[in-house]
């Protein structure tokens, strides 16, 4: 039966009543296509609630991700839809009112891993898994069932054409179901983000591709690679002292606003990888991450974010808005300045952030997702050129503001180091634009 009231969209929920049968469906597609919130509103109303005796298992590769992709998630709709639930925080354990339980659990952390094995398991993000992995967890669908068939679900975009996932959506067994979901087969999608999903046709064709037809495609050019540039930390690591702490602000509205912390460390990480060594590690977080915020809005969210004692840190904004800048100022925010951005700056501020390491914390999940996808533009041959594409970007501003600005200003400047940094970054990604087409001037810096 189909719940109205919670207003689901008709394709994917019909989908998922139609292969109730199958041992193994997936649903994979563009962004927007409320793939997971397709699939929690049908577990929710058609298993949970209506079956005897189940045990649900919903993983991801890593466990902070789940806990506030899935966890966080399923508990507000179950609150926001009157369930009377019961949650364990600590163990990303959902009760439902009958007795049937929802176990949240991240594969990097195997000594949380409770009572995995189960009726029914949840893939979320497969293409993040290995295949070994993958494999490893359909096995946990192995406890008697007298509702019937124990079944695997998982959900993704199609990302990496080389992925295991890829064959299986061409040519799948008999017992599996493959859905194909775009954000057309969302009803709920708002007009601004449906724009800013198509202008991706005539910026990027893979991420089009990918993220806008929900085709298989693979993606050239990213700026940022996870274990060579960045990695994930527990929050816990946010405890400790450091030698300075600044902050980012990238405005926004109908995209996100992004407010990003970074502190710089005193030391070097235990085991650090020799590579990594000379480099200024940088401990990071989102703040904010918010679309539709005006300037008063913004401004009562940074106060509940950044206590009063440390208002007087730098931050580092956006300087394209001088006025939203100055008012922050008037609130109590005095360390806030326009950041630096001259011709290039771009460029040269990704170079900065790649002599660094930077470490994400665990809850940081766009963050996470825009070092990920985080690219350069290409031309019609596939060829990087000196700008990256406007997308997943938002908080990759914002911490290069700090990184760049931190680093550079116009009394300090050195013309000719800035050009040759700018020359040696663009060589190293094969950039195809002359960097002498443009002379580097002063006059080129936002005050």
């Amino acid at each position: 039966m189909l719940n109205k009231f919670i207003g689901v969209n008709y394709k994917q929920y019909q989908f998922l009543l139609d292969n109730k049968d199958k041992e193994e469906i997936h649903l994979y597609g563009s962004s927007e296509a409320a793939k997971t919130w397709s699939l929690v509103q049908y577990f929710t109303f058609e298993k949970l609630l209506k079956e005897k005796q189940i045990k649900f298992v919903c993983v991801k590769k890593y466990r902070a991700s789940v806990k506030f992709a899935i966890y966080q998630f399923w508990k507000e709709r179950l609150i926001e839809w009157g369930i009377p639930c019961t949650y364990h925080d600590s163990d990303l354990i959902i009760t439902f009112p009958n007795g049937n339980k929802v176990y949240c659990i991240g594969l990097d952390k195997p000594e949380k891993i409770k009572g995995r094995f189960c009726n029914y398991v949840w893939i979320n993000e497969a293409i993040e898994l290995s295949q070994r992995q993958y494999l490893q967890c359909r096995l946990w669908a192995r406890n008697k069932n007298i509702n019937g068939k124990n079944q695997i679900y998982c959900d993704y975009n199609p990302e990496d054409i080389t992925s295991f996932l890829k064959p299986l959506t061409e040519n799948p067994p008999p017992n599996m179901a493959i859905g194909n979901f775009t954000y057309h087969d969302n009803a709920f999608l708002t007009p601004e983000r449906r724009h800013h999903l198509e202008e991706l046709e005539h910026q990027d064709r893979a991420y089009w591709l990918i993220y806008g037809k929900g085709q298989w495609a693979i993606l050239t050019g990213i700026i940022y690679q996870e274990g060579l540039n960045w990695d994930i930390v527990s929050d816990e690591e946010f405890e400790r002292d450091f030698a300075d702490t600044e902050y980012g602000l990238d405005f926004g509205y109908n995209v996100p606003t992004a407010l990003v912390e970074l502190n710089f460390s005193k030391t070097i990480p235990q085991n650090c990888p020799e590579e990594h060594k000379n480099k200024q590690h940088i401990y990071e977080r989102e703040l904010i991450y918010q679309t539709h915020l005006d300037c008063n809005q913004l401004i009562e969210k940074m106060k509940q974010v950044i206590p009063p004692e440390y208002r007087h840190r730098t931050i580092w904004a956006d300087s394209e808005d001088p006025s939203d800048i100055e008012i922050i100022r008037k609130a109590g925010f005095s360390g806030i300045k326009p950041a630096l951005k001259p011709k290039d700056s771009v460029v040269a501020g990704i170079k900065r952030v790649k002599e660094c390491f930077i470490h994400l914390s665990e809850s940081s999940l766009n963050l996470q997702e825009e070092k990920r996808r985080y690219k350069w533009k290409v031309d019609k041959y596939d060829r990087p050129l000196d700008e990256p594409l406007k997308e997943n970007n938002h908080g990759q501003d914002a911490e290069r503001y700090v990184i760049f600005s931190r680093q550079y200003s116009p009394e300090a400047i050195n013309k000719e180091e800035f050009a040759e940094s700018i020359k040696e970054l663009k060589e190293s990604m094969g950039i195809q634009e002359n960097i002498e087409e443009d002379e580097f001037s002063m006059r080129n810096w936002q005050k």
